[in-house]
């Protein structure tokens, strides 16, 4: 069985070194060399590796970070299937949807 949760918050404050570190579960978090800290979610699809930016430390949380991940797994019903989750938080175009352009914008008003 693998590890989850590995990390404190006092440790992800205290990671200052460029790399990526594993809290379990296909979540990560990546250092930068500027410094800039931000969450990862890693799965493989289709035999592919895909990498999914959740966002900045300073805007998720450690705890909001986790959430994210175990709604990829209950979304897809497998860690393999992470794609099926991808736009947590963002609105799905319909089928058929138009699209709009910003030519097409003025007309709306």
């Amino acid at each position: 069985m693998h590890v989850r949760n590995k990390f404190n918050v006092k440790q992800i404050a205290n990671l200052t070194e460029p790399g990526i570190y594993s809290d379990g579960g296909g979540l990560y978090l990546r250092v930068r060399s500027t410094g800039t800290r931000s969450w990862l979610f890693v799965r493989m699809v289709d035999g592919k590796r895909k990498e999914i930016g959740l966002g900045s430390v300073q805007d998720i949380s450690l705890s909001k970070a986790r959430e994210i991940r175990e709604h990829f797994f209950k979304r897809s019903g497998s860690a393999s299937g992470a794609e099926a989750g991808r736009r947590i938080g963002t609105a799905r175009t319909p089928l058929g949807a138009r699209k709009l352009t910003v030519s097409k914008c003025p007309n709306l008003y």
